[in-house]
Parts: structure tokens; C-alpha cells; sequence
């Protein structure tokens, strides 16, 4: 489970189940971890945003010519953070370091966000 703003996104599908009967609320979507970033999806599996290498959340607009355009824009279901620090601290505590690929700092993420 990721929380970003308040907004839980699961990773897996009993993670989506269990926030029906838990406290804290329901789910607003599914979140994908990569190699290097983070897709978030909301149940139609469409792509909401991508919490990038950089550690940058870019919000993802589907184009008419099929691809996506990728903004600094708020995220739906994500909405806005009280200020940029408080959304750099949030995204910060994602992360655990760096790994050194092809001689270039890449940021390597949690494999779960458990607290």
C-alpha cells in the first residue's frame, strides 16, 4: 500500500480488499512499481501519474494519438500537497538510496511501504 496525500493506492489486489474492511478508508487506485518509478492507475487502469527516478510525481494526461503527455500538474485522486516541501518530504520517505547504473545515480525504491 502506498499513501500519498492522504490517497491509498494498492499494490495488490487483497491490499484493495482489505481497505474496504480496515480503518483509514478505501483505495482510490492500483500502484505499479518499476525498476526506476512508480505508475499509479486508478481502477480502469488508467495512468493517473508516475512518481519518476528523479523522484518527481508527474501527472499523466492521455493524448488523442494514444501516448501520454507528462506534466508537473496535480494528480487526480492525488490532489495538493499544503505546500511543495510537505509533498518532497512524502515522496522523499519513498525512497531508500541510491544505485549507480551505467556509471548514472538512479534512486531505488522501497519494495513496500509498510510505515
Amino acid at each position: 500500500m502506498i499513501t500519498l496525500n492522504g490517497a491509498r493506492f494498492a499494490e495488490t489486489e487483497g491490499e484493495i480488499t482489505d481497505s474496504l474492511f480496515t480503518e483509514g478508508g478505501t483505495c482510490v487506485g492500483k500502484a505499479k512499481r518499476n525498476l526506476r518509478s512508480i505508475n499509479f492507475y486508478d481502477f480502469s487502469e488508467n495512468l493517473l501519474g508516475v512518481l519518476n527516478n528523479h523522484g518527481v510525481l508527474c501527472c499523466a494526461t492521455k493524448l488523442d494519438a494514444g501516448g501520454y503527455w507528462y506534466s508537473l500538474a496535480d494528480v487526480p485522486r492525488i490532489g495538493r500537497w499544503e505546500s511543495n516541501r510537505a509533498q518532497r518530504e512524502e515522496l522523499e520517505a519513498l525512497e531508500l538510496g541510491w544505485d549507480t547504473v551505467n556509471g548514472t545515480a538512479k534512486r531505488r525504491y522501497k519494495a513496500r511501504n509498510d510505515g
